[in-house]
């Protein structure tokens, strides 16, 4: 995924599409490493997987939620919330 210059490191919030031009790699195996179910990993191969990072300071810690999913309508995880 291609980032903009602007972004930094103090705001991640955004939405980054996956352009599978931009490499020659599989996503198969890194994903069958991290435990997604062979459903899961064709889905993502047939379409575009899609991030929404919604990057965030509450009560001093900070958080990002993520939204992700494939971007012919398949929906994969939901706030998937990290807290740093």
């Amino acid at each position: 995924m291609a980032t903009p210059a602007s972004l930094n490191i103090l705001d991640l919030t955004g939405t980054y599409i996956m352009n599978k031009t931009l490499s020659s790699d599989s996503t198969d195996e890194i994903l069958r490493l991290q435990g997604v179910s062979w459903f899961k990993r064709k889905a993502i191969s047939f379409g575009t997987l899609t991030l929404k990072l919604k990057h965030y300071k509450e009560d001093g810690i900070e958080h990002i939620d993520i939204d992700q999913w494939v971007r012919n309508g398949y929906h994969l995880y939901s706030n998937a919330n990290v807290s740093v």
